[in-house]
């Protein structure tokens, strides 16, 4: 496969200039090239401007969905979420702001079935959308 060229794009505050810089990998290609969806990679710097991704293998007893993907511990599902949150707090364009609340509930509606008791919503109150807006899944 051919190498890709990517951006680096710039995020945050402009007006304070407060950005940092990002790095958006998106596309079937990953999986291509062995980057399934809902796995950990581990990013690490070979030296500067080279970095390195590696698959992390999955762990010992984690639970695994029918599809086989594993179910990510309700600590990584509110990490999710609180990122998520900034996202839609921090978004310049109401359609990035919609689309982050729709995934916020999404991964509200995965944590309440999976794990029953433990209440994701406490912490994503400030950003829930609200009743005019659907919930329905992200397609992509």
């Amino acid at each position: 496969m051919n190498p890709r060229i990517l951006k680096i794009e710039e995020e945050g505050d402009f007006w304070r200039k407060a950005t940092k810089p990002k790095i958006r990998l998106t596309g079937r290609w990953l999986e291509q090239m062995g980057f399934p969806p809902h796995r950990y990679v581990e990013v690490s710097m070979i030296q500067p401007g080279v970095l390195q991704l590696r698959l992390k293998p999955e762990a010992d007893g984690q639970e695994t969905q029918s599809n086989g993907d594993t179910i990510p511990s309700f600590e990584e599902c509110m990490d999710t979420i609180e990122h998520l949150e900034h996202e839609a707090r921090t978004a310049f364009s109401p359609a990035w702001r919609h689309r982050c609340k729709r995934e916020i509930a999404e991964w509200e509606a995965f944590v309440a079935k999976h794990y029953p008791g433990r209440n994701a919503k406490a912490v994503s109150k400030s950003v829930a959308p609200s009743a005019t807006e659907t919930a329905s899944p992200v397609k992509y």
